[in-house]
């Protein structure tokens, strides 16, 4: 092959191709703008939180039925993790669990954990982003406008949206928007 040879990247074709290059092609990067989802990220969170305060009941109820037990062991099992761990664990010859409580009681509390840590890492994930600087009204203005048709590199008016369907409405709330480059002051 000869080595004089230059590739010219073709133009993008309309759609995702097209926006994305309009967005990487932006030299100070402030045209990096995308939703953040609030409505749906709040959704979720009440979702998971709504789950969780299930599982919250749940292990309520079974701390009401042990306490009513009085066994030593189960109560033990309370106070001491070594305990619980041990009860929990514990198989007859058939391999079921020997203190089904406690199993269920332990499987309960490993299922809490998870389902905390994904609900607290998404609660900090929203923070973040309800943190994150608004893109100027300005550059909202620029991005749709190349958005809803614009320029090609000819010079070419393009007449329809980049993206359809319920993407086309993209810029319509500019408060769900972020800007994950803004210019400094």
């Amino acid at each position: 092959m000869n080595g004089n040879i230059s590739y010219q990247k073709p133009e993008p074709i309309n759609g995702f191709p097209r926006f994305a290059d309009t967005i990487t092609k932006d030299p100070d990067r402030t045209g990096t703008i995308y939703r953040r989802f609030d409505r749906l990220s709040s959704r979720n969170l009440l979702l998971m939180e709504a789950e969780i305060a299930e599982l919250e009941l749940l292990q309520d109820q079974y701390d009401e039925e042990d306490r009513a037990k009085h066994d030593y062991d189960i109560g033990e099992s309370y106070s001491k993790w070594a305990t619980f761990e041990k009860l929990a664990g514990e198989k007859d010859q058939n391999g079921d669990p020997l203190h089904s409580r406690v199993h269920q009681r332990m499987q309960l509390s490993l299922l809490i954990r998870e389902k905390l840590e994904k609900y607290h890492e998404a609660l900090a994930r929203h923070q973040l982003l309800l943190n994150w600087a608004k893109p100027a009204p300005t550059t909202v203005r620029g991005m749709r406008s190349r958005f809803m048709g614009g320029q090609d590199s000819l010079g070419q008016m393009q007449l329809r949206p980049q993206l359809w369907g319920r993407s086309a409405q993209r810029f319509d709330d500019v408060d769900d928007l972020v800007a994950l480059k803004v210019l400094a002051n």
